[in-house]
């Protein structure tokens, strides 16, 4: 037969306090905005120059065009990749081809990428369930999602 821990003398029985919650860390994008169509001016694909007047210029070529994620509070490239929806590859393969009109001596015919441009924030949060406590948001950043058949071609 079982004693009672009060017929043995030993007391009464206290439950010991319950275990701290874990803390746990983990990042996120917020504040995403979406720019479709967008032309990357600063990264040229190509070029052709007309070195004197009446010229015409044409491009045709299959390059590399670079797919830029900005990261901030420890967030991984995949990471901010997987919450855009996009691909965490560097470069993305373009094709390129267009002519353009008689250009003028010195003028410049120029091929960009065009694709998705994103901005957006990531936000560092600190958990101890059941709070879920923001400890940290990055200044806006942006990505640029190149798009294999989108280009823009201007003359400059």
């Amino acid at each position: 037969m079982l004693a009672l821990a009060s017929e043995l003398g030993v007391g009464p029985v206290v439950a010991p306090p319950p275990a701290p919650a874990a803390v746990g860390y983990y990042s996120t994008v917020v504040q995403k905005k979406i720019y479709q169509h967008f032309t990357f001016t600063s990264k040229e694909i190509a070029r052709c120059a007309a070195v004197t007047p009446g010229l015409t210029c044409t491009i045709h070529k299959t390059a590399s065009a670079t797919r830029t994620i900005q990261l901030d509070l420890g967030l991984s490239r995949a990471a901010v990749a997987a919450h855009l929806q996009i691909s965490s590859a560097a470069t993305q393969s373009v094709s390129v081809q267009c002519t353009s009109g008689k250009l003028k001596a010195g003028q410049v015919l120029v091929a960009y990428s065009v694709g998705t441009r994103y901005t957006y924030k990531i936000e560092r949060h600190m958990t101890s369930p059941p709070y879920d406590y923001v400890i940290g948001t990055s200044s806006l950043l942006s990505a640029f999602d190149p798009s294999p058949a989108g280009i823009s071609c201007r003359v400059l």
